[in-house]
């Protein structure tokens, strides 16, 4: 056993006001061993053990170089930037962000994907028809054209032996848009 005491502490060398440390070996009867040392020091004693199981006890923090392993059980250390469970909570919330950023991805993707069903759905051509009837009479010289884009002929009546004055029919072909209705079908050219 080593004692010091210290002068000026209000030591009266009687070792009653100074650091001590000790080492011994203790037996649990029947139960375990350990090695320890014990640290007196102004009015606490701390023990560190060295049991038998392999296992190490200590009453606070286990330092090495710049990490420690804290009382609670977290560790400490310049890998983790700070203490371990604040890295791995930061780890969990990256993962988390990613994932609703997947889930997000993949509705979004799902919407788009009703969007440009239902778009087609609305902007499908259920049905084509002839419009309503348009005529006209074809004058002497000849040359009459429809009405507007999208009418084709659809009728001829002669008036006579003699060009012109017949009539001509027309009707716009149209389509029916679940989103528009009836819509008289455009030309290309």
């Amino acid at each position: 056993m080593l004692r010091v005491a210290m002068r000026g502490r209000g030591g009266d060398m009687d070792f009653k006001d100074g650091a001590s440390a000790c080492f011994r070996l203790v037996e649990v009867i029947s139960n375990y061993a350990y090695a320890e040392i014990l640290v007196d020091g102004w009015g606490s004693v701390r023990s560190f053990q060295f049991r038998n199981d392999g296992s190490i006890h200590a009453p606070s923090s286990v330092y090495a170089g710049q990490g420690f392993i804290a009382p609670d059980g977290n560790i400490y250390g310049p890998t983790w930037g700070g203490y371990l469970n604040n890295w791995v909570v930061a780890q969990i919330n990256a993962l988390n962000i990613a994932l609703n950023q997947s889930i997000n991805n993949v509705a979004n993707t799902a919407n788009d994907a009703w969007n440009k069903g239902n778009d087609a759905q609305l902007n499908r051509v259920q049905d084509v028809a002839l419009g309503a009837r348009w005529t006209g009479v074809l004058p002497g010289g000849g040359g009459l054209e429809s009405p507007a884009a999208g009418y084709v002929m659809t009728g001829w009546y002669t008036e006579g032996q003699n060009p012109g004055g017949d009539t001509l029919v027309f009707r716009p072909v149209q389509k029916y848009l679940p989103s528009m209705g009836w819509v008289n079908v455009g030309h290309t050219a």
